[in-house]
């Protein structure tokens, strides 16, 4: 068993910047890709116009990106918090996934799931009113 050290706090003043840049590139990915592929899954009728069709695109990235934008922020807290000083592994593969996951893990999951919460609000905006 080896004794890794994880989560070492890097003193660069522009991380957090960076960090938020790239939530927000990640989740203005998923809104985007959500909102083009989101009509088989929400059971709307393809016959909608192309109108309609790009407000829900709109509609999905305008809400789907600051949602997506506060979980990764949210993740990274609890990353901070939940990050262990040390971490036992059994192997090099071991270790690599255990860094990987502390390295990017609760954020992406924060990610995941505030794009999620957005794009499901949206979703349920959108049936109410144009549908």
């Amino acid at each position: 068993m080896a004794d890794i050290k994880t989560c070492e706090q890097s003193g660069e003043s522009n991380a957090p910047s960076v960090a938020v840049v790239m939530y927000l590139l990640f989740s203005l990915i998923i809104s985007v890709m959500a909102g083009f592929n989101a009509f088989e899954s929400m059971h709307i009728p393809e016959t909608l116009g192309f109108i309609k069709r790009t407000v829900w695109v709109i509609m999905a990235v305008v809400a789907g990106t600051p949602f997506g934008v506060i979980g990764g922020l949210i993740g990274g807290l609890l990353r901070n918090i939940a990050c262990p000083s040390a971490i036992l592994t059994g192997g090099m593969i071991d270790t690599l996934w255990k860094r990987l996951f502390w390295a990017i893990g609760p954020q992406s999951i924060g990610v995941f799931f505030g794009t999620g919460l957005g794009l499901f609000l949206a979703s349920e905006l959108f049936k109410k009113f144009f549908v």
